[in-house]
């Protein structure tokens, strides 16, 4: 029994480089569109990977989840 992959279409987009006036640093300015499209939000770590083949891809780092425990005191 042969079973139909659905494939999502991929999107390409191209942002432009800018410049923060202020410290001369480059900033790649992302449109709310991909970081809803992405599920991306202000303050998330990117990481780039290396594809190996000439192409990059900008991911979203994976955050290691915390086990600490956090003890609560009341002074009497």
């Amino acid at each position: 029994m042969a079973t139909k992959a659905s494939k999502k279409a991929l999107k390409h987009y191209t942002i432009t480089l800018e410049e923060d006036t202020e410290t001369g640093e480059l900033v790649l300015p992302f449109t709310d569109e991909i970081l809803n499209e992405l599920g991306w939000k202000e303050g998330d770590v990117l990481e780039w990977v290396d594809n190996k083949d000439g192409s990059w891809s900008l991911v979203k780092k994976k955050q290691k989840k915390s086990n600490k425990v956090v003890a609560k005191s009341k002074t009497i």
